[in-house]
């Protein structure tokens, strides 16, 4: 009866690892599967943060908003002529 115990509890012993180790793998490969989901989802973000870098640098360039200016009927004076103009409301205060 003694030996049937040792066995039994050997054997319990034996497939409570067996099942940890199962476990172990499973994490494992859930892990691995979500680190692949971050990192094509990084690649992604890095993707369009380029392509919004390059858009910010378009519009910003002189030709894009002078363009900009044109299309929005905006009449531009060179900064001389303001800057006489402004003085002038100053000094009329």
């Amino acid at each position: 009866m003694l030996r049937l115990s040792v066995v039994c509890c050997l054997v319990a012993l034996a497939v409570g690892a067996a099942l940890r180790l199962v476990s172990e793998r499973a994490a494992i490969i859930r892990t691995g599967r979500r680190v692949a989901e971050l990192e094509a989802a990084r690649r992604s973000l890095l993707e369009n943060n380029h392509k919004l870098e390059a858009e910010c640098a378009r519009l910003k360039r002189p030709a894009h908003l002078i363009e900009r200016v044109k299309a929005l009927g905006i009449e531009l004076v060179p900064p001389e002529e303001w800057l006489e103009a402004r003085a002038g409301v100053r000094r009329r205060r």
